[in-house]
């Protein structure tokens, strides 16, 4: 019998029981206990239809009790305050969370979680309580993985509950107790540059005694009676199939004497990066005392998890793993970096792959006896194949997760190749294993449309990248005023000093000297060192880059005007990595325009009159209407159509 696959639920979703294994009988029968005791319990519907309070208590109808039962888990949860959360007036917004034996919540938005009593299950991994802070990234854009209301896993239960917790809550009655805090300032306040991120962390018509989405704090508790429309929420259901093969995965990570590479394959949306992030925390969280670590091959530009946008790296993990989607904002220790300059590996399809190869022979280079991932882009018919292929023979894992959807069985029955044995430094002989595993296929037909696309993400990446104004005790802090009403820096172009020569990675470009201010203000840009010999041609006074030995990434930059004249270019870097690029201003730098976009907002703010007022004309912005077939070329190429063949 077919597994099934992994999805996001909505309201009416399948029953809650699926939503995690249970680890023993006992906690099953825990779990029903409390929930038949929570389904007998008195619901006050508070909210009237305009939102606000209603002072007559409605006792759930026999039909109402029966509609309920057929709703998720974390949809149930009620929060009372007094009884099962509080809000503590204290610097940082917080919020106190009760739970019950096997007592479900969700929480969307970035925020950092401690257990005070008991623990929890998150992700079919146990957390007991501890003075541990874990950073927990869930926007709205993806699905949420819910709280489990769990034990505490040891001989002497250990509780860091302060007074004024103990005298607010009725904690003999609650199994486990949450902290929610901020976690990185200022993230909700995107939506201040680009109003299409207003709810990406906090839903529009969030209300919490009083706390709505206006407020300060970055995340929210959401259920059914804080949120209007939980529609806009879906939370994750890992099946017995994910459950299975994570916890063989799991197992072999533990008791592997020599190195483990594990390498995740998959078309479009079929869950990879999910998958990952899965391992990652099993693997990393799974033994809190561990401290391994894991190298992370990210070779999904489009989609990294810990790289620059349009980026592939090599990193090292460690167990201070920031969990969910994070946008990139985790801390991770980036071993190498190359930038391809493209969100897909279709655009430059040689250059991806030789910049994996580089990436691979790092990784190499480490000789590390520990577990390395690697992910892919999902990119896997045509040419793709052909460098999912590669990539085997070269990365030679000793695990291959296929993800399959309808489209890409036929692809894994007929074009995957993989050698009969590997041998590496660590290893002499060994033999790939191939697990087929049912992956996310989409939404059901009655699930509400993705208000996110992946062109949103992407440039929230990028704009996060930008707007990071610095990290004190591994806590990032925002600032989304926009760019272009800051001061960028002055760099010097030419044979002298600064940037020694531009680099145009489309070739045959026949370019002017005007053609390159116009091809390069308001732009996206790699900043590179060149290392090693380099020559340049001048195109009026510009160097342009012909020929180099290696070229090393360094930061993406956004060029906010050049002046050909004078030979400068004003140029905006990301503020946590402008100390890294000042103390290295000796170099010899490229700026290299490839294909990432720029993001609008950053030159043409939501909030366009309050900064523009003082200007005659709104920069990189022309109100003049070009002629209807002005600069349109029309080319008719000389095909012949099938039925001259």
């Amino acid at each position: 019998m077919e597994e099934e696959v992994p999805k996001y639920d909505d309201e009416s979703s399948v029953d809650s029981s699926d939503s995690f294994s249970i680890s023993s009988q006992g906690e099953s029968e825990k779990l029903e206990e409390s929930s038949n005791e929570y389904e007998n319990t008195e619901i006050a519907h508070d909210r009237d239809e305009n939102g606000g309070d209603d002072s007559d208590t409605a006792v759930i109808s026999g039909q109402e009790r029966a509609l309920e039962k057929t709703m998720e888990k974390w949809q149930s949860f009620l929060p009372k305050l007094g009884s099962n959360y509080i809000h503590l007036d204290e610097a940082n917004p917080c919020l106190y969370i009760g739970l019950k034996q096997g007592q479900e919540v969700v929480v969307s938005g970035c925020f950092e979680l401690k257990i005070l009593k008991g623990g929890i299950t998150y992700n079919n991994v146990h957390y007991s309580a501890s003075n541990d802070r874990i950073s927990i990234w869930h926007p709205l854009s993806a699905s949420i993985s819910p709280f489990c209301g769990s034990f505490y896993a040891g001989w002497d239960e250990k509780v860091f509950l302060d007074q004024r917790v103990k005298s607010a809550l009725d904690i003999n009655e609650l199994e486990c107790v949450l902290k929610i805090s901020n976690w990185a300032k200022n993230i909700e306040k995107l939506g201040h540059l680009a109003p299409t991120y207003d709810n990406l962390w906090v839903p529009s018509d969030y209300l919490l005694d009083g706390v709505n989405a206006s407020d300060a704090a970055s995340f929210a508790l959401i259920c059914s009676k804080t949120v209007r429309n939980l529609s806009s929420v879906r939370t994750m259901t890992l099946t017995a199939e994910w459950l299975k093969i994570i916890g063989e995965l799991q197992l072999y990570h533990k008791t592997c004497q020599q190195d483990m590479r594990i390498m995740t394959v998959g078309g479009k949306s079929s869950g990879k990066s999910t998958f990952s992030r899965l391992l990652l925390q099993n693997f990393l969280h799974g033994d809190r005392k561990s401290t391994d670590s894991i190298l992370y091959l990210d070779l999904d530009q489009g989609q990294p998890e810990f790289s620059d946008p349009d980026c592939v790296s090599l990193c090292k993990l460690s167990n201070e793993l920031a969990l969910g989607c994070h946008f990139g904002q985790g801390s991770a220790v980036k071993l190498a970096e190359c930038y391809v300059g493209s969100p897909s590996p279709q655009d430059f399809p040689a250059k991806y792959l030789d910049m994996a190869d580089f990436l691979i022979d790092e990784l190499e280079k480490e000789v590390f006896m520990g577990t390395s991932l690697l992910n892919l882009p999902g990119w896997i018919k045509g040419y793709g194949i052909q460098i999912v292929n590669h990539l085997i023979s070269k990365f030679k894992p000793t695990h291959i997760i296929f993800l399959e959807s309808p489209s890409s069985r036929a692809v894994s029955a007929t074009e995957l190749r993989i050698p009969d044995s590997f041998h590496s430094l660590q290893r002499e002989h060994y033999t790939t294993s191939l697990h087929h595993v049912t992956g996310f296929l989409g939404h059901s037909h009655d699930s509400p449309p993705e208000r996110f696309q992946a062109s949103h993400l992407r440039t929230a990446r990028l704009l996060y990248l930008f707007h990071k104004s610095q990290i004190f005790n591994h806590r990032p802090e925002y600032d989304f005023k926009p760019l272009i009403t800051q001061p960028p820096l002055q760099i010097s172009f030419g044979s002298a000093a600064g940037v020694r020569a531009f680099h145009f990675t489309q070739e045959g470009l026949n370019l002017h000297a005007d053609d390159i201010v116009d091809s390069l203000e308001g732009c996206m840009v790699g900043i590179f060192v060149a290392e090693g010999d380099f020559k340049a041609d001048l195109i009026g006074n510009f160097p342009v880059l012909k020929s180099f030995a290696k070229l090393r990434f360094v930061s993406l930059g956004l060029i906010h005007s050049i002046s050909s004249k004078d030979a400068y270019v004003n140029i905006y870097i990301p503020f946590t990595k402008r100390e890294m690029l000042l103390k290295q201003k000796n170099s010899n730098w490229v700026l290299q325009r490839a294909k990432t976009s720029t993001p609008i907002h950053e030159l043409y703010p939501a909030q366009c009159s309050k900064v523009f007022n003082s200007f005659g004309e709104v920069p990189f912005v022309s109100s003049k209407k070009g002629r209807g077939l002005e600069h349109i070329w029309k080319v008719r190429r000389n095909i012949l159509r099938r039925g001259h063949q």
